[in-house]
């Protein structure tokens, strides 16, 4: 039994419904909460580490309004100093996810990268296999068939 499987196994209770334990759960949550504080230390440390991420994010620029405006969201984070401890996941997330739609703008077909921005960068969309009207997906669908021979 993995480990995920065996943190929400159900425990026998003499009555009611079974009460599921979350001890995996709490150590992944910890794991990454001191990991999305790592970013702001590294911020503080290093600003030429920031200064390479945002020149990454910066070759992108105009590829997608969305991603644009991520990107101006990302550097108002940045430039705030006022309790980063507080906003350490939402920093790192959403540096995470406008490096990878820089990357996506200037790398991959423009059916993908405008999917995944519309997906990721704007609000309501946020789960996995939600995603808005309007997109061009038969592009997406056909880069994502395998095939054979």
């Amino acid at each position: 039994m993995s480990s995920a499987a065996a943190a929400l196994r159900p425990r026998p209770v003499e009555t009611g419904p079974p009460v599921y334990q979350l001890q995996g759960v709490s150590k992944t949550f910890t794991r990454r909460n001191v990991q999305a504080l790592d970013v702001p230390r590294a911020v503080a440390r290093t600003p030429e580490a920031v200064d390479a991420v945002l020149d990454e994010i910066d070759a992108a620029s105009g590829a997608d309004a969305r991603l644009d405006a991520a990107a101006a969201e990302l550097r108002a984070e940045l430039a705030d100093r006022d309790a980063v401890e507080h906003r350490a996941r939402r920093i790192s997330g959403l540096m995470a996810a406008v490096v990878q739609g820089a990357l996506l703008g200037r790398h991959a077909p423009t059916a993908v990268a405008d999917g995944w921005c519309a997906t990721r960068l704007c609000g309501g969309h946020a789960f996995y296999g939600t995603l808005p009207t309007g997109l061009d997906l038969e592009p997406i669908i056909d880069r994502a068939t395998p095939r054979t021979g």
